[in-house]
């Protein structure tokens, strides 16, 4: 077990609810990590509607994240942490944790939509979006992924890639979620969903395998914040 010292900032806007954290491992070192905090300040998703720290295992210590664009000399997969920022065209933007840089790219995107979770596994960047079906609550979810041309040099586009099967949304209309909230974390897109009892089954994509499922929950209705299967708890949520 990792315990963190406190962030620099106690909680702007939200100070009873718990903010969740990204963790990210060094594309160098194996054994340095890094754990990214954000708050959203003012509605929106652009960089300067947000605060940002960064805890680096390396030096023990937060530090609070520029919000100015400065540019990383790397590309934007190098990134640990990425975000959709809103704007026409859309933008992914990517923050390098041991650079304290970000970079930046425009991708067309057929939605306003854009505070879908990103997840980078094996060198691809993938998103995920709750189905929207009338009269329904989403709980099922699609996933994208972000494709750069080999042959030319127009701008990447986001792939479908999988969707959740027949058989669990059928698992998932019998569950009755009222709310859900879709987090990631290591290679899984995962949701947090509840009905008026408690605490449902997460729903689960991985994507280092391309499979789905139902994560049984150790206790029935508990509230798991979020769900760590393949890796130590050190992006949990701060008390």
């Amino acid at each position: 077990m990792k315990v963190l010292p406190p962030p620099l900032q106690p909680q702007k806007i939200t100070p009873h609810c718990p903010l969740p954290l990204s963790l990210a491992i060094d594309s160098w070192d194996p054994w340095r990590f890094y754990v990214f905090r954000t708050e959203m300040l003012v509605p929106g998703n652009s960089l300067d509607k947000w605060y940002f720290e960064v805890f680096d295992s390396k030096t023990g210590r937060w530090i609070e994240v520029a919000k100015t664009t400065v540019r990383s000399k790397s590309g934007l997969l190098s990134g640990d942490f990425f975000f959709i920022e809103d704007g026409d065209p859309q933008k992914v933007v990517a923050y390098h944790a041991a650079q304290n840089a970000w970079s930046m790219m425009q991708v067309p995107w057929k939605s306003s939509i854009y505070d879908d979770p990103c997840l980078k596994y094996g060198g691809r960047l993938f998103r995920a979006r709750f189905e929207h079906v009338e009269g329904e609550h989403r709980a099922a979810f699609v996933v994208w992924e972000l494709r750069f041309s080999v042959l030319s040099e127009s701008a990447p586009t986001w792939v479908q890639v999988s969707r959740t099967p027949d058989h669990l949304k059928a698992q998932l209309a019998l569950m009755q979620p009222i709310g859900a909230l879709l987090h990631t974390e290591g290679p899984l897109f995962l949701t947090r969903m509840w009905n008026d009892v408690g605490f449902l089954s997460p729903l689960v994509y991985d994507v280092s395998n391309n499979s789905w499922y139902l994560q049984v929950l150790p206790l029935e209705g508990w509230d798991c914040e979020f769900l760590f299967v393949h890796r130590p708890r050190l992006s949990m949520s701060l008390p």
